[in-house]
């Protein structure tokens, strides 16, 4: 067994990776006592700030090709997570497109689960993980999600929401998820709603770390 075990949970935005994430977390620390052994990192906080570009460009800016996010970084974070150390990970403010001005300290734990869209692109990066999950939703629910918190949380129009879903998201979809997720060891359908197959994953994962 590892000494510490990464979780990859990928799939399209808004198809309920970071819920199914909380849920896996949930149900193993939930039964371990008052020591947390499950933690997790999203792939969202390590976008590259957007700090030195005018807000006009920010708002038109790529986020669903890969060369949008800090993979470098985040491979080192990921590296030094398994040698027992600490990191300090970004935080990054979707209302400004810039990181925070300071990170998390999150320490080593015997599980890491991290999600995001395109972590199964790379060849090379997508095997630091011990198992890959791929959350698969269809393209119209998706859609919808997505419409409903950007409007909610990040303030977005509708209007916007739409013309980046087909300037950038769907196609970002088509070229850099879609054609990979036969690369994870298991699917679930229905994302976040899907218990019986989280409760399973749950399981999976258990056993792995048992082992």
């Amino acid at each position: 067994m590892p000494s510490m075990l990464i979780i990859a949970i990928a799939g399209g935005t808004a198809s309920g990776k970071s819920t199914v994430a909380e849920k896996v977390a949930d149900l193993i620390n939930s039964s371990n006592g008052t020591s947390p052994i499950v933690s997790i990192m999203s792939a969202d906080w390590y976008y590259k700030c957007l700090r030195r570009l005018t807000h006009q460009q920010r708002a038109t800016w790529n986020f669903d090709e890969p060369n949008a996010i800090d993979w470098e970084l985040m491979q080192v974070h990921m590296e030094e997570l398994r040698q027992g150390k600490s990191i300090m990970t970004p935080r990054y403010d979707f209302n400004t497109h810039t990181r925070c001005d300071r990170g998390v300290v999150l320490a080593p734990t015997p599980i890491v689960i991290l999600d995001g869209i395109m972590i199964f692109h790379d060849p090379d990066f997508r095997e630091i993980f011990d198992y890959r999950v791929f959350v698969d939703v269809d393209e119209r629910s998706r859609f919808l999600r997505r419409l409903k918190r950007d409007t909610a949380d990040r303030g977005r129009t509708p209007r916007s929401v739409k013309e980046q879903w087909d300037a950038t998201v769907q196609p970002g979809h088509d070229l850099y998820v879609e054609p990979v997720k036969g690369c994870a060891h298991t699917t679930i359908k229905d994302g976040g709603f899907n218990d019986a197959a989280i409760r399973a994953l749950t399981a999976q994962i258990v056993a792995m770390h048992e082992s």
